[in-house]
């Protein structure tokens, strides 16, 4: 599983970085959140499926196939 996150769209609510605190963080200085973890690991796909749906101005998603 492949994540993407579209940084013009994220307004730093950091619903990800609580439920995957693994796959994200928050960037400081730039008032956004971070893929740290991608691939993500076949491990954490759930809580990678669950921080694509909570962020609330969907600026994450998981890619799709052949990155269209």
């Amino acid at each position: 599983m492949l994540l993407e996150l579209d940084e013009s769209e994220c307004l730093g609510h950091q619903h990800c970085t609580v439920i995957a605190p693994l796959l994200f963080e928050f960037d400081e200085d730039r008032d956004v959140v971070r893929i740290v973890q991608n691939p993500v690991p076949p491990d954490l796909a759930a809580a990678a499926s669950d921080a694509v749906s909570s962020c609330p101005v969907q600026a994450l998603r998981v890619a799709s196939p052949g990155g269209e």
